[in-house]
């Protein structure tokens, strides 16, 4: 075996007779006859299976042309991005993202709702002056508010619908359906033989506000009627969802950035979206480029049409005239083949590295609610809400909410109505 791997002047170890030389030494070695490694010829790694019967391990000598050789095979990640809210089955939000267009039925109209003003460029043509990575203004006609076209930058909720007389937040008990990505190789053919994985992992927390934005609660626990109509706490409770991943629809957007659908699942997946620890998108929620290097994952959410918020612990008197926002926390886990962590990143995680690395988040990268400077405490940031106005500002104090409060909110729910209603 080789005790020493080596180069230029570095010392080369022989186990057999325990011998070291300098490079410059061995040749001279080798001419004497007595040298039990002249009698043998020089053998390439590729020819030994050939020979192995002549040269085993124990037996092979090695001179300063040859090297030792190991290969891993490692995944890595390098930025979560790009979030979006793509679809709402909320029959009210219907003409928001489908329409029928020459005989096309549920066309998907196009309409999206950001994570934020900037979207982040991933590995651009570096033959040009742009860098390979950099947040760039999204278009103009998802930043301005004009005409019919609302300001299409979460949260999804109050005066969000394209419908400009239509000011109402999505219904308890509606879906949404939302995508990120990732970028950093991953080779997720490995995931059947348990080599290494890599999960999204989302874990919602809710708070309320009312309509009039001046009354915020950040501590409240949602109850919801299980099937036996008793009310019951919706966090830890296994209430799943299923989904199917490829559907035809939800990859709209990406079918440049993420064309290959190959892995992904046509089945029916299941979410459990009220588990305490957050629930898991996986490979088969996934679709890829054609070098595996930026990932998109799909998923969806709802709370039950049934759920009701309160303050402690008495149902009897849960709160009214408002929603509930949603906030995800959501993280990008690689896990090696003993599922343990190789690498975490995180879309909440402030930049340790920025000076200061106060709303340094990707949230506030990509420009949340507006925010245009990371780095800094926000300012004011106003929300309409259907009566009144919630504005939220870091130097807020309990009970207003502060911008870091909040951040990170992708839905507004609204408590007062539910999908149930519609089909009274």
């Amino acid at each position: 075996m080789i005790k020493e791997i080596f180069n230029g002047t570095n010392s080369f170890y022989s186990e057999s007779d325990n011998l070291s030389f300098k490079i410059g030494d061995f040749n001279k070695y080798l001419d004497d006859n007595s040298c039990p490694e002249k009698q043998k010829k020089n053998t390439f790694y590729k020819d030994f299976e050939a020979q192995k019967d002549i040269y085993s391990p124990q037996k092979m000598y090695y001179d300063a042309y040859y090297f030792a050789k190991s290969n891993t095979e490692i995944t890595t990640v390098g930025r979560i991005y790009d979030f979006e809210i793509t679809d709402c089955s909320d029959i009210d939000y219907k003409s928001v993202f489908r329409s029928t267009k020459n005989g096309n039925v549920n066309q998907h109209t196009g309409n999206i709702y950001f994570s934020g003003m900037k979207e982040l460029q991933i590995f651009t043509n570096t033959n040009t002056n742009d860098d390979v990575n950099y947040l760039k203004l999204r278009d103009d006609n998802i930043l301005n508010i004009s005409g019919t076209s609302a300001k299409k930058i979460l949260p999804l909720g109050p005066y969000k619908n394209t419908n400009i007389s239509y000011v109402n937040a999505p219904k308890m008990g509606y879906r949404i359906s939302f995508d990120l990505k990732t970028s950093g190789y991953y080779n997720y053919k490995k995931e059947t033989a348990a080599d290494s994985k890599r999960v999204i992992t989302i874990t919602p927390t809710y708070y309320y506000i009312s309509k009039d934005g001046k009354t915020y609660e950040s501590e409240i626990d949602l109850y919801y009627k299980n099937s036996d109509g008793k009310y019951v706490n919706f966090v830890g409770s296994n209430y799943t969802i299923y989904f199917k991943p490829k559907d035809g629809y939800r990859t709209y957007s990406n079918s440049q950035v993420t064309p290959d659908l190959s892995v992904m699942s046509d089945q029916l997946e299941a979410l459990d979206i009220s588990n305490e620890k957050g629930f898991e998108l996986n490979y088969k929620m996934m679709a890829t480029n054609n070098n595996n290097f930026i990932q998109s994952w799909y998923g969806e959410f709802k709370l039950p049409n049934s759920t009701i918020a309160i303050i402690g612990s008495d149902i009897s008197h849960p709160l009214t005239d408002g929603y509930i926002g949603v906030k995800f926390n959501i993280v990008c886990t690689d896990k090696d083949k003993d599922n343990k962590t190789v690498q975490e990143i995180s879309y909440n995680t402030n930049n340790k590295n920025a000076d200061p690395n106060i709303n340094t988040s990707q949230w506030d990268y990509e420009g949340y609610l507006g925010f245009s400077n990371p780095g800094s405490a926000a300012g004011d940031i106003a929300l309409q809400l259907e009566k009144g106005t919630w504005t939220v500002n870091d130097n807020n104090s309990e009970p207003k909410a502060k911008y870091t409060d909040i951040k990170g909110t992708v839905v507004l729910f609204d408590l007062d109505n539910r999908a149930a209603n519609d089909f009274d």
